[in-house]
């Protein structure tokens, strides 16, 4: 991914890109004059992306054997995201349920340290996400981004891959930093 990465287009900002329930970040390098892998990040392998909540404190899991229970973790945000909200449909290996609300067609019910469920929405769930990543970006870089790419690396349809951009840009909003698309070539 790093060698497909046009400086002239991205722009050197960091680069999130997510496939399966995983993601790598691509930083620019002003010495090498190219994008690396951020080493933070675990290099070109990445990490898995796990949010677990039977800790007291929402934890961020990078390996699945690390999750305390399936039930109390969040976990599949983009191919959540990438989902026709009506037509979502439980899959055997999420411990997670789907719910919706007035306001939400989408939340993700997990069980909680205290033993009770909560629900959030995708686009907040994902905003605990990146700001796990930002953290990385700030260890290789100095300073934390103000603005964010994002390249997806599985294979989408157009209306899904439009509702994983949505999603993306949504939990960018939450977390005030700039957001932007790249195609992944």
């Amino acid at each position: 991914m790093p060698h497909k990465l046009i400086p002239e287009i991205t722009s050197k900002i960091p680069v999130i890109g997510f496939f399966d329930n995983s993601s790598i970040i691509c930083l620019w390098n002003n010495e090498e004059n190219c994008y690396q892998f951020s080493e933070s990040w675990n290099g070109m392998f990445g990490k898995d992306l796990y949010l677990d909540f039977i800790e007291e404190r929402p934890t961020f899991v990078h390996k699945a054997e690390n999750v305390n229970s399936l039930v109390g973790a969040a976990y599949d945000l983009i191919k959540i995201m990438s989902l026709s909200p009506d037509n979502i449909k439980h899959e055997h290996h999420w411990g997670f349920q789907i719910v919706k609300d007035s306001e939400n067609p989408v939340l993700i019910e997990f069980e909680t340290h205290e033993g009770y469920a909560q629900a959030a929405s995708p686009a907040f769930l994902m905003k605990m996400l990146l700001r796990e990543h930002m953290k990385a970006i700030k260890i290789d870089v100095g300073e934390k981004p103000t603005k964010l790419g994002f390249c997806l690396l599985d294979d989408f349809t157009v209306e899904a891959k439009k509702r994983v951009e949505n999603g993306l840009e949504a939990a960018c909003k939450l977390l005030k930093i700039e957001f932007m698309m790249i195609e992944n070539n």
